[in-house]
């Protein structure tokens, strides 16, 4: 049986996950730490049963991952497990605003490895659904031409409306540029528009450059890369700005080799922590390492875990929303409050900053939803989504699916899920890769 399910690749998952764990919390208790203790980012030496748990639940669930990639729903489940439940195993238990009893936190992570055992479940189940094949193909040069005439529709409305805010700000100035598009008022249409650019098009632009060679590859990637910073002149985003290189180190992670996809990824992850590290040794002044420890430690390692912890703390006395915060559902059941959670979290915690609280499905629709056993209960409707993800990509090219699906995944780790479904473009991808032929990558064309 476990030479079925390929022992040697699993217990390397597993090693290389014990890799990535023990220099996250060396990376946080050194880096993030010392620089960020008044925003919550406490310390304590964990116990010997919080060390002990925290080991075995992480070693466990590595075992269970994949180790070859072969289908999108892989993808959601490895950047949930590495880039949410490893650092939320620390993160969670150093909290310093809120402080929470340890007893609740390790309900808190005990709910998100039954969360994950559920995703995990899910993924491995849809291996087992199958699809016909379609009987109509879909040349790159079309989805190149379709996506790139929508990309410039898109970019060119935006102009007309938000031309005059349009300037390069820097990383320190972006909510700046925030209140000015807030103030300009876009419509609905232009800010979905705006959101499925740098979610859908451009990536599917992207990924379908990356798999071909020459002349096309460059027109496709270049013209990615001159969209991607128009874009961020007009909406000042992060995500914006990094995406280029999530998507091709997305492309790069899902390629052929002999070390098993999971396991890469997990050594990659350690890489990008530890970069301060030489940073240092190569006498970059401290000013450029704390620019990167905030960007990649901090805030996408280390804000969202913090968060899971408040909104647990607050809504242990506070009213659940009971999906209320979905549209949907809002028009059944009252609503609570008067703003929208991310923005009440933040004032609550951190007065007068104006801070979007924004945490990933487990935290907007799990824990302000239904409390702890919420966390469970979204893992479901996600497996029931990620079956149906799976079932519209199956005749799809693997690589390409992913590499188009990078942005997105990503979103999701900071979003709700129904938010991703729609404002993430999920659920756009989804619709797409259902409707459309399989494309197809001739042996001259494809990487």
């Amino acid at each position: 049986m476990f030479a079925k399910l390929d022992l040697g690749g699993r217990l390397f998952n597993v090693c290389c996950v014990g890799i990535y764990f023990y220099f996250f919390q060396l990376t946080y208790r050194t880096l993030v730490h010392p620089h960020y203790d008044y925003f919550g980012m406490g310390w304590y030496a964990p116990s010997v049963t919080v060390l002990v748990l925290t080991w075995v639940l992480n070693l466990s669930a590595a075992f269970l991952m994949p180790i070859r990639y072969e289908r999108p729903s892989q993808l959601f489940l490895a950047l949930q497990f590495l880039v949410i439940f490893v650092p939320a195993t620390v993160v969670c238990f150093s909290s310093s605003l809120p402080v929470v009893a340890p007893a609740k936190i390790i309900e808190l992570i005990l709910a998100m490895y039954a969360g994950l055992a559920v995703q995990s479940a899910g993924s491995y189940a849809s291996a087992y659904f199958h699809r016909a094949p379609s009987g109509h193909h879909v040349s790159p040069v079309t989805i190149l031409v379709l996506f790139g005439l929508a990309s410039t529709v898109v970019l060119a409305s935006a102009f007309y409306a938000l031309g005059d805010i349009f300037q390069f700000s820097s990383l320190d100035s972006l909510n700046s540029q925030r209140d000015l598009i807030d103030k300009s008022a876009p419509s609905l249409l232009l800010r979905y528009g705006l959101a499925w650019e740098a979610m859908v098009f451009f990536p599917i632009l992207f990924a379908t450059g990356l798999m071909l060679r020459g002349r096309r590859r460059g027109l496709a990637i270049g013209g990615c890369l001159i969209g991607y910073i128009l874009l961020f002149g007009l909406t000042a985003t992060k995500t914006v700005l990094f995406a280029p290189i999530i998507v091709v180190g997305v492309f790069l992670v899902l390629g052929p080799r002999k070390i098993p996809f999971f396991a890469f990824l997990s050594l990659v992850l350690t890489f990008a922590i530890c970069v301060p590290y030489f940073l240092a040794w190569l006498h970059i002044d401290l000013h450029g390492q704390m620019k990167y420890i905030g960007i990649v430690n901090f805030r996408t390692l280390s804000v969202p875990h913090l968060l899971y912890v408040q909104y647990l703390d607050f809504f242990s006395d506070h009213p659940l929303t009971y999906g209320s915060h979905i549209t949907l559902i809002s028009s059944l059941t009252n609503y609570p409050y008067t703003e929208q959670i991310l923005k009440i979290i933040g004032e609550y915690y951190y007065p007068g900053s104006k801070m979007n609280a924004n945490a990933g499905m487990w935290a907007q629709d799990g824990l302000a939803g239904f409390g702890v056993l919420g966390i469970v209960m979204v893992s479901c409707f996600f497996s029931a989504v990620m079956l149906i993800l799976d079932f519209a990509a199956r005749g799809h090219d693997k690589r390409w699916v992913g590499t188009t699906l990078a942005m997105t995944s990503l979103f999701l780790c900071n979003a709700s899920l129904f938010t991703t479904l729609l404002t993430g473009g999920l659920g756009l991808i989804i619709a797409i890769f259902w409707l459309a032929g399989s494309v197809t990558w001739s042996s001259t064309e494809n990487d």
